[in-house]
């Protein structure tokens, strides 16, 4: 538990540098652009079968 509360404010960056957030809103979507915002399952099935 201590490591954990030594981490809690720490940012997370993935290999590219990229800060990863604790939690993504619709806004961070709007952003982003061109993302394909349907859900896995449901047409348009862009996603692909190895998603």
């Amino acid at each position: 538990m201590e490591t954990l509360k030594k981490a809690a404010g720490k940012a997370v960056i993935n290999e590219s540098g990229i800060e990863i957030k604790k939690l993504y809103t619709a806004e961070d979507v709007e952003r982003s652009g061109g993302v394909d915002k349907s859900l896995p399952g449901q047409p348009p099935f862009t996603r692909g079968i190895h998603a």
